[in-house]
């Protein structure tokens, strides 16, 4: 387990608990932006979420899954729609802990 402070050296996060575009399934209350009522037409879709508690507890994807001590949200830039061909330089992963929401951001 990594317990550095670095992009490559921050502290393993288990896959299930890490957000991807792959992993872990969509949530079952998919949202959309923007909002409104009647809806209008969705500018972007967001099929996974972190729910906060009143507590500050973090889950992803409305209680699906336990609570854990932390978890991830990896980010890359893109261009429009088009998914970059390799992982670009500047990647971030985010990220909290499950019973307090603290956060920490790591960029490469």
């Amino acid at each position: 387990a990594g317990t550095g402070s670095t992009f490559d050296t921050r502290p393993n996060v288990a896959s299930t608990y890490c957000i991807g575009n792959s992993s872990p399934s969509n949530s079952a209350t998919p949202f959309q932006y923007p909002v409104g009522n009647p809806a209008p037409s969705a500018q972007y879709t967001f099929l996974k979420a972190v729910q906060f508690s009143p507590r500050g507890e973090a889950r992803i994807n409305n209680n699906s899954n336990a609570l854990q001590a932390v978890a991830e949200i990896g980010l890359e830039p893109t261009h429009g729609a088009t998914v970059p061909a390799s992982i670009p330089a500047n990647v971030v992963a985010v990220q909290f802990t499950g019973v307090g929401g603290n956060v920490t951001i790591y960029r490469r």
